[in-house]
């Protein structure tokens, strides 16, 4: 459970274009995964396989 008070924002149409504009979306050539953390597991799970080969190796 979240603690603390919910702040409401609100704005006027100009100001949402006027912050869009000075925010724009930008889309990536790569989609993210809709987990966010996916891509340091498998960056994890990657780093552990190749500190396994190398403690092997010695």
């Amino acid at each position: 459970m979240l603690n603390g008070k919910v702040h409401e924002w609100k704005m006027t149409e100009e100001e949402r274009l006027a912050y869009i504009e000075k925010h724009p979306i930008i889309a990536t050539k790569k989609p993210t995964s809709p987990h966010g953390y996916a891509k340091e597991i498998q960056d994890n799970k990657k780093r552990k396989k190749e500190m396994n080969k190398s403690q092997a190796a010695t």
